[in-house]
Order: structure tokens, then sequence, then C-alpha cells
């Protein structure tokens, strides 16, 4: 398989849908028999997914990922409860390809309105409290709840599973965990 592109970090399904037909156009044009299903396909492929439905499917969860983060920045629970009850593996996407929305909810400076109602609905979704980010710094939702000082948040979080006793911290450097 050759170069994988990524994905803009906003990706626009209208976009990839009209850039498709245009490529389609584009072969047509240069005498190639194409159809659009082979071109959603090529494009899919591009961006490292098997078919245009997981690009698609991938998308917009993305979206709704989006649309989860902003309810909880702006402590909106109701939509992120209609959000979370419409597709509940939301809760263990990774929004940014690093953070879930525990992460979110618990990242700096903390203290996001009605975070502990938040917390508690995100972390009953998941399966685990304290699945960490991959990519360094090692960290996870706990870590960056004590960096901010979040003692709401921390309470809910050990509530609902947490591991006092994991591993990492929120900043790696030179002198190891901090």
């Amino acid at each position: 398989m050759g170069k994988v592109d990524a994905l803009p970090a906003r990706p626009s399904l209208e976009f990839l849908k009209k850039l498709a037909k245009q490529q389609v156009v584009a072969l047509r044009r240069q005498g190639t028999a194409t159809s659009l299903a082979a071109v959603q396909l090529t494009l899919a492929r591009k961006y490292g997914f098997p078919s245009w439905r997981k690009l698609k499917a991938h998308v917009e969860s993305l979206k709704q990922a989006a649309a989860a983060v902003e309810a909880i920045s702006s402590g909106d629970t109701k939509s992120l409860k209609r959000l979370l009850s419409q597709n509940s593996s939301l809760a263990n996407t990774r929004v940014d390809n690093e953070r879930t929305l525990l992460h979110v909810a618990t990242d700096w400076p903390g203290h996001l309105p009605n975070n502990m109602e938040t917390i508690a609905r995100a972390s009953r979704l998941r399966r685990r409290c304290q699945r960490s980010v991959r990519r360094p710094p090692f960290r996870d939702s706990l870590h960056w709840a004590a960096s901010s000082n979040d003692v709401g948040a921390i309470d809910v979080l050990l509530d609902h599973g947490a591991n006092i006793e994991a591993r990492g911290s929120v900043y790696r450097w030179r002198y190891g965990d901090v």
C-alpha cells in the first residue's frame, strides 16, 4: 500500500463527496471509464480506510466528537447526554487521536461548568476510567484533573473506578515523571 495521507483536522464529508465527483468528471474527460464508487474507494484508501463506508463513518464520528467537546466545554449536559445516548462508543473515541471525552473534561485549566456530571456520565459509559493517552507525555484523566487542582473531578473519577496508583504523570520531561 502506498503513502497514506492524513485527514484534515476537521474533515468535511460534503467536501469529500464533491472531491470524488470532481475526480470522476476529470477521469472521464481523460477518457478513463470509472464509477463514483471506484473513485470513493480510491479516496478512502488514500486516507487509510479500507472502504468509503468506513471513511464516512469515521468523519461522522469526528463531527459527533466535536459536538461532544463543545457540550463539555460549555457545560451543556443535556446535549452531551443526547450525543452519548445516540452513540455510546463516543465515550471511547479519541477526539484528536489522543484524548477521550474524559481527557477533555479534565484537561487544563479544569473546572468546566457541570464538570462533575459530565465526568460521571462519560465514566459510566467507559469500561475503564484509566485508558491513558498513548503518546508522550503519558497521562490519564486522573492526572489531568490533579494537574488542574479540580478536586470535584478527582472525586468523581475515583468514584467511577479510576486507579489512583496508575503509572504516569501530567508532564514527563528529562527528569522523569513529575
